[in-house]
């Protein structure tokens, strides 16, 4: 079964002020992160959505093998984002099911899309989802059945409806550390990860509530 990865990398950062896509991390970009993240797993295709600071992300995308989508709906929400990328990949037949991840979780790395995608390739269910510590996050993988609804969804909701209203036949990847769940959506929490109360190892002690 083949599964593509979709990277959300549109969003117009307004809680950071500035384009968090294109922060670093150790040297390396949010975005990059998450499309190095997906481009290097298990997944048959990589799309990168972009929006807001379109040339940037594009920039950071440079001799990775993704395909790059433009969304000029994104001001609209994350929902539109999710159609963008969706229209790319859903004509493949061979795409069964897409590992959507957000391009500001700087932890989320190959070997997790790579958890997903295998827990779905034991029984297929309609979404695989990690648990970090017992806390539901990202990314989620989503069946093929899906497609369709997930296109359908509006606003900044992502598919948080299709979740509580598939929340029976969520099939869970649980994952031990809580931290590997952070995102980066404030300068408080851009701060965090260089700081030296996040603990010493430049990953903070506590973690945001996750969003879908």
């Amino acid at each position: 079964m083949s599964v593509a990865a979709i990277v959300l990398a549109a969003g117009s950062s307004s809680r950071m002020g500035r384009p968090k896509q294109v922060l670093p991390v150790d040297g390396k970009s949010l975005v990059r992160r998450a499309g190095e993240a997906a481009a290097g797993s298990k997944a048959l295709t990589t799309v990168v959505v972009t929006g807001a600071a379109r040339d940037l992300v594009e920039e950071e995308m440079r001799h990775l093998h993704v395909n790059l989508v433009h969304n000029p709906d994104f001001q609209q929400g994350m929902s539109t984002s999710l159609r963008a990328g969706l229209a790319l990949v859903a004509p493949d037949a061979r795409i069964q099911a897409v590992v959507v991840l957000l391009a500001d979780q700087p932890f989320v790395d190959a070997s997790i899309v790579d958890a997903l995608i295998a827990r779905y390739e034991h029984g297929r269910a309609k979404i695989v989802r990690p648990r970090y510590v017992g806390q539901p996050g990202n990314p989620v993988l989503w069946d093929r059945s899906l497609f369709a609804a997930l296109a359908a969804q509006t606003g900044d909701q992502g598919g948080r409806s299709l979740l509580q209203q598939h929340a029976a036949e969520i099939v869970w990847v649980d994952l031990p550390d809580a931290r590997l769940q952070f995102d980066v959506d404030t300068p408080e929490a851009y701060a965090s990860l260089t700081q030296p109360e996040s603990g010493g190892d430049g990953m903070p002690l506590s973690v945001v509530e996750p969003r879908t």
